[in-house]
């Protein structure tokens, strides 16, 4: 663990990140109602990247390339959030490191988000989106990677999909939240980031009534038959951590190949944090997957 993650650690724990959010369910409800959603890219991403702004199923879809162009390969990029909480600064500058890094053409979509949408209703947006992309690319040509939510629904989408992509990178999917075991409870507690209220907020508006079992909201209970290669990446001091073992077996059973990057005594989803050098070295990885 570098020096520089435990600063960010120890700012984290002292501003309270983890609670920023917690508040009576109405006026949480009324936050993600009245809360100005972003609609476009930060204007840096404009300035570093070529940037074509589309528009797919009435969401805006961002396609990101290298100025000098890209290599034929494609990302589809799903970012996190709870499926309430639109891209963070983290996502910006990830999306943008991935793109000029792989030379693949990234596609950024702002899928639908709770309380508007279910998590079934984002699925099939983001399965809608795939099948859009699949006209312009070959499936052995495209890599999907998500984040936490984000990890959810790419998982969901390779699972779902009988035109396997090249491959998918998970970072801090969603796992566990059906236990409430001792290791469980010990990960809620540990976690800098995460808090139960978010995670509750989560599984009641996005989920609604699907059961916490159910690999619609719980990644470890996906369909994993033919997947594609796939890199998994957590913090073993995050929420979902205790659960990840399940995960990976099951995505082995079935006879994908998994590679496993487990942070030791990192948060959730220190893999998208282009700041710290353990997010630097988890870019590099995932952009030579894209290209192998």
């Amino acid at each position: 663990m570098s020096l520089t993650y435990r600063l960010v650690d120890r700012i984290i724990r002292k501003k309270g990140l983890k609670h920023r959010f917690d508040m009576p369910e109405d006026e949480f409800l009324n936050f993600l109602k009245t809360k100005e959603r972003p609609t476009d890219l930060p204007k840096y991403m404009y300035k570093e990247l070529s940037v074509k702004r589309t528009e797919f199923e009435q969401r805006p879809m961002f396609r990101l390339t290298r100025k000098d162009g890209s290599n034929g390969r494609a990302v589809l990029f799903l970012h996190g959030g709870g499926g309430m909480f639109p891209p963070t600064a983290f996502h910006y500058k990830f999306a943008l490191k991935m793109a000029q890094n792989s030379r693949a053409e990234v596609f950024f979509p702002f899928y639908p988000l709770a309380p508007e949408a279910t998590v079934d209703e984002s699925a099939e947006w983001v399965f809608k989106a795939y099948d859009e992309i699949l006209k312009e690319y070959a499936a052995d040509k495209i890599t999907v990677v998500g984040d936490s939510a984000g990890a959810l629904l790419a998982a969901r989408l390779v699972g779902h999909t009988t035109r396997k992509p090249h491959g998918v990178a998970l970072i801090s999917p969603v796992t566990g939240t059906d236990n409430d075991d001792e290791a469980y409870i010990k990960a809620k507690q540990n976690d800098v980031l995460l808090s139960e209220f978010i995670v509750g907020m989560s599984a009641k508006h996005w989920g609604k009534d699907i059961p916490l079992s159910d690999g619609r909201m719980n990644a470890e209970y996906i369909d994993f038959t033919d997947y594609p290669p796939t890199l998994l990446f957590y913090g073993t001091d995050e929420m979902f951590a205790p659960h990840m073992d399940k995960l990976i077996a099951n995505i082995k059973k079935n006879g994908a190949h998994i590679k496993v990057y487990a942070g030791k005594g990192m948060c959730h989803d220190w893999a998208i944090v282009s700041s710290i050098p353990e997010g630097r070295r988890a870019l590099k990885r995932i952009c030579k997957f894209i290209n192998a």
